[in-house]
């Protein structure tokens, strides 16, 4: 009895992925698929992360880290990338044939002379192709004839920037002053690399779709920091009033979903 009830609580878990899969991932190309965004810890978790861009305490993009060997592979990736793309090769090589909103390519950078993976967003004047780092959260527009086809496994590791906003905050006005950004990007260490520690308290409708609202804490110094508090402090932010959404998931977690079965099977 014991055994067919673990046989059964298998294929129900396997049965959840695979639907989970069908409704999330049916309809878009293979290669989307393989680059889908990094997974969020559960709401009750502390976790550590850099701020790779801001728009506004409203609107930014962290990157999750892990262990020391999960924290190399976007390094050794980017390295990669950009040996592959800057060896002496026929012009030819790598070239995009045909570019579409929504494609994932590889593309230089303005500021440095590496390459990144970026996303097509949008078509400019002059041959420049609008384009989103999906590593880190930057925007940039790019010459369509610098834009090369990614190898299939430099398409292995989830998009590594996540889309976040501030929870506990609101600017003083309808929008957020430049002081108030400079401000968020100074407390947060932005594209510094240095680590705070966030937590997901809900998910919050924006202009910019559904976000994680986090709370981020800088714990570098010998008193931790709300980031949240430091802001309304500063006289830059007051506190939030708009009602946020617990709900983030159209399903529930993988764990949840087999402490139920095997609950049922008990």
């Amino acid at each position: 009895m014991a055994c067919g009830c673990l046989l059964l609580f298998y294929f129900l878990v396997n049965f959840f992925v695979n639907c989970y899969h069908l409704v999330f991932f049916s309809g878009i190309t293979s290669q989307e698929q393989k680059s889908r965004l990094m997974p969020l810890p559960d709401h009750s978790d502390y976790f550590a992360v850099f701020i790779s861009a801001v728009e506004h305490p409203g609107h930014f993009w962290m990157q999750i880290l892990g262990s020391p060997s999960k924290a190399l592979n976007l390094d050794i990736l980017m390295q990669s990338m950009t040996e592959y793309f800057s060896r002496p090769v026929d012009g030819e090589s790598d070239k995009v044939s045909c570019i579409r909103i929504g494609d994932i390519v590889a593309a230089p950078f303005q500021h440095d002379d590496n390459w990144y993976r970026a996303k097509v967003v949008g078509f400019l004047d002059e041959g420049l192709v609008d384009v989103y780092y999906v590593d880190y959260g930057d925007n940039g527009s790019v010459h369509r004839e610098q834009l090369k086809e990614l190898r299939s496994d430099f398409l292995g590791l989830p998009h590594q920037a996540t889309e976040c906003c501030l929870a506990g905050v609101e600017p003083l006005n309808e929008f957020w002053s430049e002081a108030a950004i400079d401000k968020f990007e100074e407390l947060t260490y932005c594209a510094q690399w240095k680590p705070l520690m966030a937590k997901v308290l809900s998910y919050k409708s924006t202009e910019n779709g559904t976000l994680p609202s986090l709370e981020l804490v800088d714990t570098n110094k010998e008193e931790d920091i709300l980031i949240a508090s430091k802001l309304r402090e500063s006289g830059l932010a007051i506190k939030e009033t708009t009602q946020v959404s617990d709900e983030h998931t159209l399903f529930p977690s993988i764990n949840e979903t087999a402490k139920m079965i095997q609950e049922n099977a008990e």
